[in-house]
């Protein structure tokens, strides 16, 4: 048996599948999106997340090489202003600048009691905020930054020690 159809009938139809999937496409976009937002979450709130990627990712061995090539590391202290002055990264500006400072007296040989193993770490951190792909992308607003505080706050809880001594050190220059 033929379903006759009229011309207004099969407009109102088409319209009616079309605005059907324009909200199966925007529901599938959603959950994506609650999928994508979920998961960036679980990644921030694991600070675990963070020191794994720091000490297992490629940042450590990227350190090496760029302490090996003083080109690499002009190259990294150039972007030093750029991420000082980062709104985003506020909360750990003294953080950053303490271990810019570190940087520079090391590789400018004025501080030469310096851990070779404190230095990597630091070269590393520095590294992992300065680049916009690392666990969370920088792209992701706000959000790409949460990773780089957590990275740094981690460095600078484990270099504690060398960062003291290396403060000593500015402290006992800036009296001299």
């Amino acid at each position: 048996r033929k379903v006759q159809i009229n011309l207004s009938e099969r407009k109102t139809m088409k319209i009616a599948l079309d605005i059907g999937y324009k909200y199966i496409k925007i529901s599938y976009l959603r959950e994506i999106i609650n999928f994508k937002v979920q998961s960036i979450k679980d990644r921030i709130m694991n600070a675990e997340n963070v020191k794994h990627e720091f000490e297992n990712g490629k940042w450590q061995d990227e350190a090496r090489q760029t302490m090996n090539e003083s080109e690499k590391m002009d190259e990294l202290k150039n972007k030093k202003s750029k991420f000082l002055n980062n709104p985003a990264l506020s909360k750990i500006r003294d953080s950053l600048c303490l271990l810019w400072r570190y940087l520079e007296a090391v590789t400018s040989k004025r501080y030469t009691e310096y851990s070779v193993w404190a230095l990597t770490k630091i070269v590393a951190v520095l590294i992992y905020v300065v680049n916009p792909f690392d666990l969370i992308p920088d792209v992701i607003f706000w959000a790409g930054w949460l990773d780089d505080i957590l990275a740094v706050s981690y460095i600078i809880s484990l270099t504690t020690d060398e960062l003291d001594k290396f403060q000593a050190w500015e402290r006992r220059m800036a009296m001299a």
